[in-house]
C-alpha cells in the first residue's frame, strides 16, 4: 500500500555545501506562497542531544514536546513527532488543507511508500490519519542552514 500524500522535494535539489542560507530562505517563502498559500502549516522535529531523545511539532493549534526513552532512535522520534501533530490536527474542525513540514526524507519516504515495517509507520497509515488531506515539504536543506 502506498500512501497518498503529497511530498515536495524541490528544496532537497540544491546541496547544502554550494546555497547559502539566504537562498534556502527565499525558495522557501516562494514555496509557501506558491504552493502552499492558505494551508494550515504544522512543523514536526525529533531529534537527539546529549543522549537525550525528543519529539515535538508546533502550529497555530499550539506546541508539544516529548522526551522519549534513551534508546528511541532518532528516525522513531520524527515519526512521533508527525504522528503527534496529525492527532493535533484531527481533534478539530479543519476549514482546509494542512501542510506538514519535516526535516526527516526518511520518515516521510517510510510513510509513502507503506512498506516500512516500523510500528509508527502502519499506525500512520490508519485511514484515520490518510484520509485527511496530508502534504510533506521537507526543509532539511533549510533547517540545516538557518
Amino acid at each position: 500500500m502506498c500512501a497518498d500524500i503529497s511530498v515536495n522535494l524541490e528544496m532537497s535539489a540544491f546541496p547544502k555545501d554550494s546555497t547559502s542560507p539566504q537562498f534556502y530562505r527565499s525558495l522557501f517563502r516562494q514555496i509557501i506562497l506558491s504552493r502552499f498559500h492558505g494551508y494550515m502549516t504544522t512543523f514536526t522535529d525529533g531529534s537527539q542531544n546529549e543522549g537525550a531523545i525528543g519529539a515535538a511539532h508546533t502550529s497555530v493549534l499550539g506546541e508539544e514536546c516529548f522526551r522519549l526513552h534513551p534508546w528511541t532512535s532518532v528516525f522513531t522520534a520524527e515519526l512521533y513527532a508527525i504522528q503527534r501533530a496529525l492527532s493535533q490536527i484531527l481533534s478539530i474542525t479543519l476549514e482546509g488543507p494542512v501542510v506538514i513540514f519535516s526535516d526527516s526524507m526518511s520518515s516521510i519516504k517510510g510513510i509513502q511508500s507503506g512498506l516500512n515495517p516500523h510500528p509508527v509507520v502502519g499506525l500512520l497509515l490508519q485511514p484515520k490519519y490518510m484520509d485527511t488531506i496530508i502534504n510533506f515539504l521537507t526543509m532539511s536543506r533549510l533547517i540545516d542552514r538557518l
